[in-house]
């Protein structure tokens, strides 16, 4: 496959992960919505309804060594092809192919997340907190 392919190929992908990006922070804004505006109830509907399409949950503890403090991040990889990834803060996805010499190349495109976006995601985190056991979607 020629370079001029490979880019034009990695353009026409680009265009599709942006609409697919799109399409789920549309729907991580409407259940973000839920979580401000809702009843308890209706948050509750959304944070299950998050966590239905999340495939991996991954925690990260890092230490601060100038804070002297442990803090605890949340990662959410959602059940899409290409996979997309949603923290608290931000949203992303990457794809990689072979190259015509058979290395590998990696791309890799990260937004931020709107406030209702960011708020369901701290809902979640705070539901999943408080499990004993982490949730089986």
């Amino acid at each position: 496959m020629s370079e001029e392919k490979l880019k034009e190929l990695l353009k026409e992908k680009e265009k599709q992960l942006y609409e697919q990006v799109k399409s789920i922070l549309n729907w991580l804004e409407e259940l973000g919505d839920k979580v401000i505006y809702g009843t308890e109830s209706e948050e509750q509907q959304a944070i299950l309804e998050f966590l239905k399409k999340t495939l991996i949950v991954r925690r990260e503890q890092v230490y601060y060594p100038r804070d002297r403090k442990w803090t605890t991040y949340y990662e959410f990889l959602l059940n899409t092809k290409p996979m997309v990834w949603v923290t608290s803060s931000s949203i992303g996805t990457t794809i990689g192919f072979f190259t015509r010499d058979y290395s590998f190349a990696k791309c890799e495109w990260e937004w931020m997340l709107p406030a209702e976006a960011g708020m369901l995601i701290d809902a979640v985190v705070d539901y999943i907190s408080d499990l004993e056991e982490p949730p089986i979607p």
